[in-house]
């Protein structure tokens, strides 16, 4: 395979690392961990290190719930842990990375007052946690962050057909509502936040009537004053946008690349299946109101792989007879679209949920014959294509490719896929079952055959007895975080069996 001669993936040796790192071995830490435990979030922050966050279950002063922060630096030494408190009523919504800096935003919770705010700032270099609350317009849900210098913009919608943007400045902890615009059911899909042109865009998608969409661009200067607005006729109206992604190219234009669900009646989550249904990708090049929208379905992709059995047929409400299985719209999780070179990659993974029925029995005193009732119980996400476009300047799609995940089983739904651009090739890499699984996606070496590699356990002896809640994440240059938790066997110690949460580095040469 031609491509293995550009892109391979190896391990970094050390001579010597603290804990269970030895001679020739790769670098990697391990904290041990108990069964059933919340799972840590990764995020990595550059050459500043990693930050592991997760809520705990301690409960401090009955107001507060702790969450705890491991950080690492890039030689993945663990520099400690720091214990923080966050009112309960707080809800986690998403995070954000800044100049090496993790930002996390946090909604207050409907059972609240509903009009506070809350960012946390985690300065992994310097090991610093602090919190800066902030006011919001009240019922409002948060929808985008944006973040520059000690300035976060944070986008929220009403179900009152208003949107907002609070502005935090905080270095002084002060915050201002400066854009309150009434739209007709909006969704803020995306921010675009140009500091140099001091201006502020949003891509809103509106609804007038149920279940028929309008998309519309605002912009306004960084202190809030509306700059122009403009409403596009060229997106179908039918089409419900899951995900959208708004971006300037070199020739000053807008662009907007995302997914699509032309079934919006069931859009919402239903069930088990915990997300949005996705029928395929678009994309429109936003330089006059009346734009050409392109939309490509995952069924028109030659090498997608469909799904379907008796479980998943009660979500999808279909059947064989009346339907083809490369048609059903799947859940999707999505990664922010990553500019390379000249080029957008998206990528999407699609997951359906498997589950059991458990069977009841019951007798009536009336009756001799029992009666019989089933219910399902969830299991986990069965992880089934990875899907990679390729978008150009022009907003027109370069290429677009799906690959099949295999064995990817789990009870969490995050991104699994990293993307590795060499040339002419476009590498997708995953992690599972203690290997990672790398293949070319793009041009005429797409059709090759799967390379893998296992990631190697501390210590010798060590015996891999389960790996679970694995991921592989891009860290800095070309190096690479695999992680995950795995239940090892070593016979030659005292303690022979261990549940750690591992981390090892890697590199593409």
């Amino acid at each position: 395979m031609r491509y293995l001669h550009v892109i391979a993936l190896l391990f970094l040796l050390l001579p010597f690392s603290e804990g269970f790192a030895q001679y020739n071995k790769p670098l990697r830490v391990e904290i041990e961990v108990k069964s059933g435990e919340e799972p840590f979030r990764l995020v990595t922050c550059g050459e500043n290190g990693l930050v592991l966050f997760a809520q705990t279950t301690k409960v401090e002063n009955k107001d507060n719930v702790l969450w705890t922060f491991n950080f690492v630096d890039k030689n993945l030494k663990n520099e400690g842990q720091v214990l923080y408190p966050v009112p309960r009523s707080y809800d986690f919504y998403d995070y954000e990375v800044s100049e090496n800096r993790l930002f996390m935003v946090f909604n207050s919770s409907k059972t609240s007052q509903s009009d506070e705010g809350m960012l946390l700032f985690i300065d992994p270099a310097k090991y610093i946690v602090a919190s800066i609350p902030f006011k919001v317009p009240s019922r409002t849900t948060i929808s985008a962050i944006k973040i520059t210098g000690n300035t976060a913009y944070v986008a929220l919608v009403s179900k009152s057909n208003r949107f907002y943007v609070v502005k935090v400045n905080m270095a002084e902890g002060k915050s201002s509502t400066i854009i309150d615009e009434k739209a007709d059911t909006p969704d803020v899909k995306s921010m675009l936040l140009e500091p140099g042109k001091n201006l502020l865009s949003l891509f809103v998608q509106r609804e007038p009537k149920r279940n028929k969409f309008e998309c519309s661009v605002y912009a306004y200067d960084l202190s809030g004053a509306k700059a122009g607005e403009v409403n596009y006729t060229g997106f179908n109206k039918d089409f419900f946008l899951v995900s959208a992604e708004l971006f300037r190219n070199k020739y000053n234009q807008l662009l907007v690349l995302g997914s699509f669900n032309d079934e919006p009646s069931r859009r919402f989550s239903e069930y088990f299946s915990n997300g949005t249904e996705t029928a395929g990708f678009f994309s429109g090049l936003l330089n006059n109101n009346d734009i050409g929208v392109i939309y490509k379905r995952f069924s028109e992709l030659t090498n997608f792989h469909g799904f379907f059995d008796d479980n998943s047929s009660i979500f999808n409400r279909i059947t064989k007879k009346s339907k083809r299985i490369s048609d059903i719209n799947y859940n999707v999780v999505t990664q922010n679209i990553q500019k390379i070179d000249s080029a957008y990659y998206f990528i999407m993974e699609t997951y359906v949920p498997e589950y059991h029925r458990n069977y009841r029995q019951s007798y009536n005193l009336y009756y001799s014959m029992p009666g019989y009732s089933d219910y399902p119980i969830l299991d986990g996400y069965r992880f089934i294509n990875a899907i990679t476009v390729s978008f150009n300047d022009k907003a027109g799609v370069n290429w677009s490719s799906a690959m099949e995940i295999r064995d990817l089983f789990s009870k969490y739904i995050y991104p699994r896929m990293n993307i590795v651009v060499d040339g002419e090739n476009a590498v997708l890499s995953y992690s599972t079952k203690g290997k990672v699984l790398s293949k070319v996606i793009n041009g005429p070496d797409a059709k090759t055959g799967y390379e893998q590699m296992s990631i190697m356990p501390g210590m010798a002896k060590d015996e891999v007895v389960d790996d679970y809640n694995n991921g592989l994440l891009y860290w800095y240059d070309n190096n690479f975080i695999a992680y995950g938790y795995q239940v090892i066997r070593n016979n030659f110690t005292s303690k022979n069996k261990r549940t750690v949460f591992y981390i090892n580095k890697l590199a593409f040469r």
